[in-house]
């Protein structure tokens, strides 16, 4: 029998057994009947029913790509942000005024962190709702998203910290960069942090200055494409250190983290909202109690992921949609530390690392839409013969953007990196 004969043989009490009549033949009837028909060929559904596609996606107008649309936990209802709102993933809460616990699943992905699944109904975001927590945030709306022109979502890292789903584990083996060589002469220069990576590859650190100094460290290597897991991108490595009694290297700048925005309606982000999941800039290297700093800048963390599925997307001149990376932090020089590397720019240019103090070396610039690598980073500078100043940290990379649509979106704003489509 099919699926809807068995149903309703569970819940009706009823049954199929088709009876055959005894076919006539010349001279008579048959001594024996044929085989009963099966029941499954004459099954058919209602001529009012949903296409079978439909009936499958229990109502929903196309198949997501990160969940089962059956499978769906009870909604919030209507989700309205006007007014600035933080979001955390492994709390549950919402905080805006007061703190409201949201329901919500875990829903696991093979071989990415696991989703904080969140469905609401229809969505106004007239102020900045930041995201933080370890896990991403799939947001699923039973109806429409509106971004308005003075709203945002931000899943950017931080100092030291990643964005929602950033520095995945499993995911970061080959995309963190890695930490710069410590000096290991009191007047050399330490090696400055890797660039963290996702999109392209992650900037490479420079290397110390002075005998004895510390080498750069590698920037990560560009993983991931079609955000299937769903994921945030890898964060810097942490400059290298001075020699014994001097500076501790910057540490890397967090990784931008991972949000997903899925509607059964359609996805619009008004003319100067945005949708936001940059690295964060690499910190300038230390001085300590010896005679100096000479540390090196620590990389700036890589782009996350922005993922926008709906019927329909819109994102007119003035939306911005934006996953660029951090720039590397300055390497120390002898008196004064290094400046921290910016992080991620919501528009078409690079992070840079600006503000330098002293003679250590610049950081490397963050990816962005039209170099999405980060950039090499600056090696110390020699003083006194020997000895040596902290190298900058490599540049972190771009994230990734991915749009799904049933229509063709409307993409005439602001994708950097560039957005893949469907």
């Amino acid at each position: 029998m099919t699926r809807v004969s068995a149903l309703c043989a569970i819940l009706c009490g009823c049954s199929f057994e088709p009876r055959a009549l005894p076919p006539v033949v010349d001279g008579g009837v048959a001594d024996a009947p044929p085989a009963p028909v099966d029941a499954a060929i004459i099954d058919v559904p209602p001529a009012d029913a949903p296409p079978a596609d439909a009936r499958d996606l229990c109502g929903w107008p196309y198949p997501p790509v990160l969940y089962d649309p059956c499978q769906l936990p009870p909604t919030n209802g209507d989700l309205t942000i006007n007014a600035a709102a933080t979001y955390n993933t492994d709390t549950h809460a919402l905080t805006m005024g007061g703190t409201t616990v949201l329901l919500q699943a875990t829903l696991p992905q093979t071989g990415g962190p696991s989703l904080e699944l969140v469905v609401v109904g229809e969505v106004s975001i007239t102020a900045t709702l930041t995201v933080q927590g370890s896990k991403p945030l799939l947001l699923v709306a039973n109806g429409s998203v509106l971004v308005g022109a003075a709203g945002a979502i931000d899943a950017s890292g931080s100092a030291g910290t990643a964005g929602p789903g950033g520095a995945d584990p499993a995911s970061c083996t080959v995309g963190a960069g890695v930490k710069g060589g410590d000096a290991t002469q009191g007047d050399a220069g330490g090696g400055g942090g890797g660039g963290g990576a996702f999109g392209a590859k992650g900037g490479d650190g420079g290397d110390g200055a002075g005998g004895g100094h510390g080498m750069g460290g590698s920037g990560g290597t560009s993983n991931g494409t079609v955000l299937v897991p769903l994921r945030g991108g890898c964060s810097g490595g942490p400059g290298g250190n001075g020699a014994a009694g001097q500076g501790t290297g910057g540490g890397g700048g967090g990784a931008g983290g991972a949000i997903a925005v899925s509607a059964k309606g359609s996805v619009g982000i008004e003319s100067m909202g945005r949708i936001r999941a940059s690295g964060a800039g690499g910190l300038g290297g230390a001085i300590g109690a010896g005679p100096g700093g000479r540390s090196g800048g620590g990389g700036g963390g890589a782009g996350g992921a922005i993922f926008l599925e709906a019927s329909s997307v819109s994102l007119p001149s003035g939306a911005i949609l934006c996953a660029n990376g951090g720039a590397g932090g300055e390497g120390a020089g002898l008196t004064a530390g290094g400046a921290n590397g910016d992080p991620g720019q919501c528009n078409v240019s690079p992070a840079l690392s600006l503000g330098q103090t002293d003679s250590g070396g610049n950081g490397g610039d963050g990816g962005y839409k039209s170099v999405p690598a980060g950039q090499r980073a600056q090696n110390g500078n020699t003083v006194g013969g020997s000895g040596g100043f902290g190298a900058g940290g490599g540049g972190g990379s771009v994230g990734r953007i991915r749009i799904v649509a049933v229509q063709p979106p409307v993409l005439q704003g602001t994708t950097t990196p560039t957005a893949q489509v469907n």
